[in-house]
């Protein structure tokens, strides 16, 4: 649907009382692919800049509407996994040798199969998007983000792990969807924290290496991970996990911009065990290198550029590394002229982080002399308690 039509229809409670009815007058069982129809419509109404107005029409039938997305979820696992054990049944009638007529018969039993199994896609895959857009309205959300109806949701992400099949991405990208939306929720992170959600993610990053077909999935996985962190036994089981932070260093890289905002915040978490993490990192083999790297290059060119968000974040990120790796604090004495004018041209806390930064590299012999010569110290004295304050 284009905005001008979901514009119109979004509006009318015509529409949703219609939508709603059809959903409860229906058998799920026997419609299947109507049933996915009905909710790709649906949500598409929840979705662009009118994307308020279906969902406001919706709450008036909240507990109804809640009602009829479980029965689907719980519906959605029992299919799949009678589907799982369905499959493993027809290969093993394949393997044996099968008459003339008994081959016919399985043909179509696997016909049937396959279209039950293509109907039953459909229908996860866009109930996924629709209580994605959903979730982004509070009272939704904090019905989706309790205990009972995340358990689905993970059971759901479980299962694609699992299983393997064909539509693995497309589903679990879904399912992601739903559990970043529903982690706006404080009680979503605590719950997914405990659930074993990390465990999957690492899975999920261990099958699917960084690469054009994988790349939004991986964003994916990256920005919930980003929004776990903080729960503290998330941030030790990163910690812990050799795959996952090699993955991290990995992906702090330019050449992957949309994986960025989330791995930086999850290394910033990381960072934030201090002495703990030089050991970590020296046994998972880690080479530091390229983040200090990296790391740099990407500060110089958020100055040179001037992109304040991204300058604030990186120079928090690289302070909080320089706690953990003090003697890599030469390798950015080039910023320092930069970092200077910021301290004394700019405010808030482009001005403060950029004066945390200086404060951790003066420890460093070569950076004081860079320092001296650009009079930064003076600077900062000149502005005196102002500097830190935001």
């Amino acid at each position: 649907l284009n905005d001008y039509v979901r514009g119109q229809l979004s509006e009318k409670k015509k529409i949703k009382d219609l939508f709603v009815s059809v959903l409860k007058a229906l058998d799920l069982q026997e419609n299947t692919a109507l049933f996915g129809t009905l909710i790709s419509f649906g949500s598409n109404l929840c979705f662009g800049k009118h994307e308020t107005k279906f969902r406001e029409l919706l709450k008036k039938d909240f507990g109804d509407l809640m009602n009829i997305i479980v029965n689907m979820v719980t519906f959605v696992i029992e299919k799949t996994q009678e589907d799982m054990k369905e499959q493993e049944e027809i290969k093993l009638i394949k393997s044996q040798k099968l008459k003339k007529k008994e081959k016919k018969r399985l043909a179509e039993r696997e016909a049937i199969q396959k279209q039950k199994v293509k109907d039953l896609i459909l229908l996860k895959q866009v109930l996924c998007g629709f209580i994605s857009n959903l979730a982004l309205e509070p009272s939704f959300r904090k019905f989706f983000a309790a205990e009972e109806f995340l358990e689905y949701i993970v059971s759901l992400l479980r299962i694609e792990e699992d299983r393997k099949n064909f539509d693995w991405i497309g589903s679990s990208e879904r399912i992601l969807a739903v559990l970043i939306n529903c982690s706006l929720a404080t009680s979503a992170q605590e719950y997914l924290g405990k659930a074993g959600v990390f465990e999957l993610i690492e899975k999920f990053s261990v099958k699917a290496f960084y690469s054009e077909e994988y790349k939004d999935l991986i964003v994916r996985l990256m920005y919930l991970l980003s929004r776990l962190v903080s729960q503290p036994e998330v941030i030790l089981k990163i910690v812990s996990s050799k795959t996952m932070m090699i993955r991290l260093f990995l992906y702090f890289n330019r050449q992957f911009p949309d994986l960025t905002p989330h791995v930086l915040k999850i290394l910033y978490a990381v960072f934030k065990l201090k002495d703990k993490l030089a050991d970590l990192i020296k046994e998972h083999e880690i080479n530091i290198n390229n983040f200090v790297k990296e790391s740099r290059e990407m500060t110089q060119e958020y100055m040179d550029t001037w992109n304040r968000e991204k300058f604030i974040n990186l120079a928090g990120l690289v302070s909080a590394f320089l706690d953990c790796f003090p003697n890599t604090a030469s390798e950015y004495t080039s910023l320092i002229q930069d970092l200077t004018a910021i301290i004394k041209d700019k405010v808030d806390l482009e001005r403060k982080n950029a004066a945390v930064l200086v404060a951790k590299l003066a420890k460093d012999e070569t950076c004081k002399e860079a320092m001296r010569q650009n009079h930064t110290m003076q600077i900062l004295m000149s502005l005196g308690d102002n500097v830190l304050k935001t």
